[in-house]
Parts: structure tokens; sequence; C-alpha cells
């Protein structure tokens, strides 16, 4: 049904608009050790007993939710899978682990990638590659990549041309 597509992709363009205010705004946190600590510690729903930075990931994990629900809606309307259910199933559990903010299927879907946001921790990224290499839905193999390699530059905004 094209108008309920339509209506996926109207709510995802607002939904991108918000994550990446949100994004800004936690450039702009500056989380003490202690606070980045126990957020790499923490699940989703303990996060906002740490401070203001809990608050604004809690914001930010709450709307990579929603951008993944009308993305798998409206790639169940098309009949594409943007969000496979066998990858349903890995970025739930990689949810469970402390400190993930978000999985989601990176591109235009299909079955051959994720991506983890994750609070910036070894012990976070070495849980989520467990995760994954224990999984028995697929292979999957980690790739690390930073947002930014100073505290300088953090996550910015780039000008369409």
């Amino acid at each position: 049904n094209k108008q309920v597509e339509a209506t996926h992709w109207e709510k995802l363009a607002s939904i991108n608009t918000s994550i990446v205010r949100q994004l800004q705004i936690l450039k702009d946190c500056s989380p003490t050790e202690n606070e980045v600590d126990a957020l790499s510690q923490a699940t989703i729903e303990e996060w906002l007993e740490v401070g203001d930075v809990g608050k604004y990931l809690t914001q930010l994990h709450i709307q990579f939710q929603s951008s993944r629900k009308h993305l798998k809606a409206m790639g169940d309307a098309a009949g594409v899978p943007i969000e496979p259910n066998q990858q349903t199933a890995l970025i739930e559990e990689t949810l469970t682990v402390p400190g993930v903010v978000a999985v989601l299927v990176p591109g235009a879907g299909g079955f051959d990638a994720l991506a983890c946001l994750y609070v910036n921790r070894e012990s976070v990224r070495h849980a989520v590659g467990k995760r994954w290499a224990n999984s028995g839905t697929s292979t999957v193999c980690p790739l690390s990549a930073l947002a930014a390699t100073s505290q300088v530059e953090g996550v910015r905004v780039e000008e369409r041309s």
C-alpha cells in the first residue's frame, strides 16, 4: 500500500531529524569518566539514573527503535526484507548487552550487515563481539569504526551540495 509506505517515510524523515538533533546534544555533553563507565555497565533501562547523558542516550535509543519499527513496517508493506527476521533476533539480543545504545540494519537492508552504536568502552565492544560470535542465527564479524578521531570534531552535520 503506497499510502502506508508514504506515512512511514514521512515519520522516518522526522525521526532522522530528531536523531541528528539528539546526536548534536550528546556532542556537547561532557560526561565524567565515572558516568561513561556507569553507562557502559548498565542496561538501557538503568541509564536514566546516570545524569543528563544517560537521559540523552535513552532518548537516542528510543528514536533509533522507532526508526527500526518504521523501516521494518515499510519493508513488510513493500515485500522487501529491510530488516529480516533473522537480523531482528540478533538485534534484540545485542540490545540486551550493557552499554549498547542502538543496533540496526544499515543501508538498504538485507542480510549482510548490522550497525551497533555503543558506549565507547573496550568491555562493551568485546561483549557485542562475543554475542555476535555466539549467535546461532547468522555469522557476524564485528568491524569497529570510530565516529571521530578527536574530541574536538565529534558528530558533524555535512551540508548537501
